[in-house]
């Protein structure tokens, strides 16, 4: 039997047993809290990146919307000049004596369309 204050080998060998377990997973935490600190600053990373992408889609949205704003001003005051002005009269073709308007072609007999080269 051992003396009052000694320690029992077997409870020795317990205590370092537990002693290389919480090492071991004292080691395994800090390895996780590295990895999940490297993860929380990529999401930090990413979340910095949207707030840019969207405050640069507002502005470019913004800059869209006057584009289409003022085309669509000028497609207005188009129609507006459009129904303003006289609308053209057609054209009266002079007639030829064999009842043939100055738009049509007379071939020669001897000329054909396929023989002409560019």
């Amino acid at each position: 039997m051992s003396e009052v204050g000694e320690i029992n080998s077997l409870a020795w060998d317990k205590l370092i047993e537990e002693v290389n377990w919480l090492r071991e997973a004292y080691t395994h935490k800090c390895s996780e809290v590295g990895y999940l600190s490297g993860v929380a600053d990529r999401m930090k990373w990413l979340r910095d990146q949207s707030r840019e992408q969207i405050t640069s889609l507002k502005v470019q949205n913004e800059h869209l919307k006057e584009e289409l704003e003022e085309c669509e001003y000028l497609r207005k005051k188009l129609i507006e000049q459009i129904n303003v002005e006289p609308k053209a009269t057609k054209k009266s073709f002079r007639t030829f004596p064999h009842g043939k308007s100055n738009n049509s072609v007379e071939q020669s007999p001897s000329i054909s369309t396929s023989s002409v080269w560019f």
